[in-house]
């Protein structure tokens, strides 16, 4: 129900324009400020290491961010950091959503989307400043954003989708809604197989390959005994090689190409190339198990609607432990790829040193924390090949404290958004253009309604005054005070069986909160003055 309707004066435009520009503003803000809190808090304690500068009492950093120190021990004592940084591009987005949509719902969809992006660009913001200087490299703005957007389409089109999506689909589960759904993850699916990397290169984000790197692929394709269609090459600012079965496609990043040599580019090649013969029924479990994560936000609108913010997340968290509990079921086999590329190495070696490569680049740990990982630690992988590291086995990465950061920021912001939403719902100006002001800012959510509902009651103007009502009924289903005034209107306006079930809800209301919180003052009275005046209403109808 749409409260203009219903207002005495129209809403003023001033507070949606504010909500528009104040809601992303503070959610950038707010998400920066959360994640560069969690990356200091993820940090683990250890001993800081002298800065190599010769001059006198030159400052000291940190040794994941110290050159001087070895990339395996940076590696190792930065993953805490990163895994902070990474959660909390999602967290903070999902924290910002749940509090936009707490204070105004979902039918100012403006607000609502743009606070998500405001707090994915803080976050981000953060995640890659700290990945700059962690690495020693120098991106632009344009590199990362080039980086992401190719991630996106390539690795992580069904987010792309779901983008679009969320705001086109219903607030309930109708047929159209289902149908819509349906679609979403028809073409999610097909863009998992890796037709997000053709889109990714129609929009002319993924290039072919130079002459040397389509020349090192042939090589690698010849001892391989096999070709894949095509070779695309992505602005991706990290390290790696992959693959798309379905399309018989490897798409390479551009730092590989940049810091391998011929032969470990050969190596690299081998292990993709390897990946292409997977099986089909693997390829296609993979992009199925991949869609149960954009279910839940395809059906967002009608989730809300029916089981509320926290089903959402319910919904969510059940997606999440079925990815996991399926990740058997969908992992390829990195062991055989990584021999049959070892076996086709060239030099002995050229593939183990070409890991290490990547992995530097990279920043990944070379010992890991599980026990039995997919692939075998970097460190075993050196050895075995015959490469003694220059330095001792690490000890494995710890986490622990980068998702416990995570979290106890993510839930400590959320009550306390949620605390400051409400105060400013149930806010009780005097005024009625303040109280317009509120209605525009939270879409008529709050006390406020029931306010210009008692003022437009002694005006006497009854219809709107039960219209203004009921709408402070639906934003507050279980206010016993809001339910006994709308039966009181309803009954006076001759309205009895509206105001008989007004009643009972109002009755229920009473007794949940007496339950919950005892009665408060005033609660008996207001439903014995509407008992009365539902008697009043039915013993003499024919008056009305």
């Amino acid at each position: 129900m749409d409260p203009s309707t219903a207002l005495p004066s129209p809403l003023p435009a001033w507070p949606f324009w504010l909500a528009t520009v104040l809601l992303p503003t503070v959610s950038y803000a707010g998400a920066w400020m959360l994640s560069a809190l969690a990356l200091r808090l993820a940090r683990q304690p250890h001993a800081r290491t002298a800065s190599p500068s010769p001059v006198a009492n030159a400052p000291f950093r940190e040794p994941s961010t110290d050159r001087s120190v070895h990339w395996m021990e940076r590696a190792r004592l930065s993953l805490g950091p990163r895994t902070a940084a990474v959660l909390m591009t999602f967290f903070a987005p999902l924290v910002a959503g749940l509090l936009a949509y707490d204070l105004a719902g979902t039918h100012r969809a403006a607000p609502l989307a743009l606070s998500v992006v405001g707090a994915l660009l803080g976050a981000t913001r953060v995640r890659t400043q700290h990945e700059s200087r962690l690495r020693g490299r120098t991106w632009t703005a344009s590199d990362w954003a080039r980086s992401y957007a190719a991630t996106l389409l390539v690795l992580a089109p069904h987010l792309a989708v779901a983008l679009v999506v969320m705001p086109l689909m219903p607030a309930r589960f109708t047929p159209g809604a289902l149908a819509l759904g349906a679609v979403a993850l028809a073409v999610m699916y097909a863009l998992g197989l890796g037709h997000g990397s053709t889109l990714a290169r129609s929009v002319g984000l993924l290039r072919t390959p130079d002459a040397r790197t389509q020349r090192v692929l042939d090589e690698a394709a010849a001892k391989a005994g096999r070709r894949p269609r095509d070779l695309l090459i992505a602005p991706v600012t990290s390290a790696n090689v992959y693959t798309f079965a379905a399309l018989d496609r490897v798409v390479l990043t551009a730092p590989a190409a940049e810091i391998l040599d011929d032969a470990e580019l050969s190596a690299l090649f081998g292990h993709a190339l390897a990946h292409l013969d997977a099986a089909a029924t693997l390829v296609h479990r993979r992009t199925a198990a991949s869609l149960l994560l954009a279910v839940p936000f395809v059906f967002a609108r009608p989730l809300v609607t029916h089981l509320g913010v926290l089903g959402f997340y319910g919904t969510l968290v059940a997606a999440v432990v079925a990815l996991v509990a399926l990740r058997r079921f969908t992992a390829y086999d990195f062991q055989s790829a990584d021999r049959f590329a070892t076996a086709r190495e060239g030099a002995p070696g050229t593939y183990a040193r070409t890991l290490a490569r990547v992995y530097e680049f990279n920043l990944v740990p070379a010992v890991l924390a599980q026990k039995n990982p997919a692939r075998a630690h970097l460190y075993d992988r050196m050895l075995d090949a015959g490469i003694t590291p220059d330095v001792p086995r690490p000890a494995p990465p710890r986490a622990g404290r980068a998702v416990v950061a995570s979290l106890a920021l993510t839930v400590l912001s959320a009550m306390g958004g949620l605390a400051a939403v409400d105060a400013i719902r149930e806010a009780r100006p005097d005024d009625d253009t303040a109280r317009l002001a509120l209605v525009g800012l939270t879409n008529g959510r709050g006390a406020t309604l029931s306010d210009l509902a008692l003022d437009t009651w002694r005006r006497n103007d009854a219809a709107r005054s039960e219209a203004l009502y009921a709408l402070a009924a639906e934003a507050d289903p279980h206010n016993t005070f809001v339910l006994t005034n709308l039966s009181i209107v309803q009954s006076n306006r001759g309205r009895c069986v509206e105001a008989r079930a007004t009643l009972a809800r109002a009755l229920v209301a009473l007794e949940r909160h007496r339950a919950r919180h005892g009665l408060v003052d005033g609660e008996e009275a207001s439903v014995s003055a509407a008992t009365d005046g539902l008697a009043r209403c039915e013993a003499a109808p024919a008056t009305r």
